[in-house]
């Protein structure tokens, strides 16, 4: 046998048994929701056209609780944008698009929590008395507030699309009114709602109105106190560990060059070589020149020293001695005057006069400096 026949087959469903399944479902939903559905839609009618309906009410209340959430989260995009935190997640322009976005449709929930409670008649929530701020005879200064922040934030969303026309410095201070609109809007649902009193209620509103505020107190910070306030920095590297201070790690711690030259500084000066063995006198020296390499020709007049330059011809001989004389030859000329030698009693560098094809020159020898060693660190 092939090896696909020994798989196991697997069974597919037909369509048929999925459209069995789907009839099967419907009736069970419908014998349940039958038998109640009279008393649910009575219900609802009830709340829709009874003497006192409630259905109203529950919309205003839930929608409010709506509006605050959409402000909050329209409030939260913008401090974001502005202390430059959504740059972590979603990203500046996704963030402004949601922050426009949020603002619309949080101004679009605020006039649905006002205009729904004209089915209520606990209170005459006419139109007129909607739109007109602080004219309801029911908590009139907190429901004021929040008819208040609602033309004022109608202000604000409105600036978004005009904001060519009036120019980025005053499009930016009208949004500096969105704070007003916030706490004018958070007193009104803390003070005026019916819920205001509920466990669950009061949690929201206090995680609502800190998060706001941490987030307005780190835009002060990065905008104008970041350079005259420094918080401190938290790190996860492990701790340094102690210097070494021994002898062997100081050494070991110095530059090269530095360790190069107390290397150098330290050795023994070296020896001096020994004087060259003296060159036997020539009768004639002038026919058979001895060669002589001077270490470094200057000019009298000029104290720096120049470029070796060798002698190739000495009328002098390397030493000097009597020749002999025949008796019947002139009296002999008088010996020249030994070289000078002048030296700084501090300086490394000696320095010879030496008569050359009948002009004085300067010679300049250096000596190698007898330094000490440093001492060990």
């Amino acid at each position: 046998m092939s090896a696909n026949a020994t798989e196991t087959i697997q069974p597919t469903a037909s369509p048929l048994q999925s459209w069995v399944f789907r009839f099967v479902a419907m009736i069970a939903l419908a014998l349940i929701v039958i038998p109640i559905l009279p008393m649910v839609l009575s219900n609802l009618l009830y709340s829709f056209s009874g003497d006192a309906p409630k259905i109203y009410w529950y919309l205003s209340r839930s929608s409010g609780f709506v509006t605050l959430t959409v402000l909050w989260a329209a409030m939260a995009m913008g401090l974001g944008i502005t202390n430059k935190m959504v740059r972590l997640w979603p990203g500046a322009p996704t963030a402004f698009s949601v922050h426009q976005y949020t603002s619309l449709l949080g101004l679009a929930f605020a006039a649905y929590h006002g205009l729904v409670l004209m089915g209520d008649h606990f209170v005459d929530f006419s139109l007129p008395r909607l739109a007109t701020p602080f004219s309801i005879a029911y908590k009139t200064f907190w429901i004021g507030l929040g008819q208040t922040s609602f033309y004022v934030w109608m202000l604000v969303v409105a600036s978004f699309y005009v904001r060519q026309y009036i120019g980025q410095k005053t499009w930016r201070t009208i949004h500096y009114v969105n704070f007003g609109v916030y706490v004018m809007s958070f007193l009104h649902a803390a003070f005026s709602g019916t819920d205001s009193d509920a466990g669950w209620a009061r949690g929201y509103f206090w995680v609502s109105g800190v998060s706001i505020l941490a987030l307005l107190a780190y835009r002060m910070y990065e905008s104008g106190l970041k350079n005259k306030i420094s918080l401190p920095k938290f790190s996860f590297k492990r701790k340094q560990e102690v210097a070494d201070t021994s002898p062997a790690a100081r050494v070991t711690s110095l530059p090269q060059s530095l360790i190069r030259e107390q290397s150098l500084k330290s050795t023994p000066p070296a020896t001096p070589a020994p004087a060259p063995a003296p060159v036997p006198v020539q009768e004639h020296p002038e026919k058979h020149p001895v060669p002589v390499m001077t270490p470094i020709v200057v000019n009298a007049m000029d104290e720096t020293p120049a470029q070796p330059v060798a002698k190739e011809k000495l009328e002098k001989p390397a030493v000097e001695q009597k020749p002999v004389v025949p008796a019947n030859a002139s009296a002999p000329k008088p010996a020249e005057q030994p070289l000078k030698i002048k030296a700084r009693p501090s300086s490394p560098i000696e320095t010879i006069e030496e008569n050359y094809k009948g002009q004085k020159i300067k010679v300049r020898i250096f000596k190698e400096p007898n330094t000490l060693p440093i001492p060990a660190l």
